[in-house]
């Protein structure tokens, strides 16, 4: 009997490394292991997080209403900026990204985007209007060299901002592409500064590459997808009713009962921002 068993093990061993071989995708799980409620020391009166970031050593929050951000370590909160309040001041900010030690604030109105460190200490406003007028972007990347991405709707391009924020060119011109319509809803770059892009309106999801080749696209399956993160050498879809899609797999609902605001990927945990709660997912992937 025991080498019976033995020989059952090896031959499921055995199985398990064909198919993986063979490249056959085994479905993702997500397992709840925290829900924070923010009412206690985050949302106030004259703030509400509709956007969030990883830092080094916490989370920063966007207001996109109120027009502040709001650093979150250590159970304290730190609120900069409000309606055009000095250098720090904010008038239309849509999105929002991190890297390294620095956060990024795009403000579509005055076309420019407002860097913060961790600390949310002002460093610099990058301009990002064309000579012929503004370019009202709506979406944000950045690259692992530190190149600044952002998307206009006025032109359906991509421009891109060198590390040090000199030269504004035009990475995509998504007019080029005749699938690529003009409902782009969410931009990000992932493993080796794959750039992806989701649309809405025709729920695909194209993948470029470093230099803007055009790779693959994907079909996606749940309804009103609005949001793409990058997970290793993957990508999940979410849309705001909380239904989520990994690529080329069947899409699952997660447990919950808000609309989706904004998740962040931080390792294999998805963080899950709604009106009142932060709830972390551990994306338990199969080995």
């Amino acid at each position: 009997m025991h080498h019976r068993k033995n020989h059952l093990k090896n031959r499921h061993t055995f199985f398990f490394s064909f198919l993986l071989f063979c490249g056959v995708a085994f479905p993702q799980e997500t397992i709840e292991v925290g829900r924070i409620d923010l009412t206690r020391n985050v949302i106030g009166p004259e703030f509400h997080p509709y956007r969030l970031v990883k830092i080094p050593n916490g989370l920063i929050f966007l207001d996109t209403q109120n027009r502040r951000i709001g650093s979150w370590a250590s159970d304290t909160l730190l609120i900069k900026g409000g309606f055009g309040l000095g250098e720090s001041g904010l008038f239309d900010p849509v999105d929002m990204i991190s890297h390294q030690l620095d956060v990024f604030v795009l403000d579509r109105t005055e076309n420019r985007i407002s860097r913060f460190d961790a600390q949310l200490n002002f460093i610099q406003s990058i301009s990002i209007a064309e000579d012929d007028g503004g370019l009202f972007p709506t979406s944000m990347g950045i690259d692992s060299r530190g190149w600044l991405y952002f998307y206009s709707p006025e032109t359906h391009e991509i421009y891109r901002l060198n590390s040090n924020a000199s030269q504004l060119n035009t990475f995509l011109d998504l007019n080029t592409f005749p699938t690529a319509e003009d409902c782009m809803t969410s931009m990000r770059y992932g493993l080796n500064d794959q750039l992806a892009l989701l649309y809405n309106c025709i729920n695909e999801v194209h993948l470029f590459s470093r230099s803007g080749k055009l790779e693959r696209r994907f079909k996606v399956t749940i309804e009103e997808p609005f949001l793409i993160l990058p997970f290793h050498k993957s990508w999940i879809i979410l849309n705001e009713r909380g239904d989520i899609q990994f690529i080329d797999e069947t899409p699952f609902a997660l447990d919950i009962n808000k609309p989706i605001m904004d998740a962040i990927m931080d390792g294999r945990f998805l963080n899950v921002l709604t009106d009142k709660e932060l709830i972390i997912f551990d994306i338990n992937v199969p080995q």
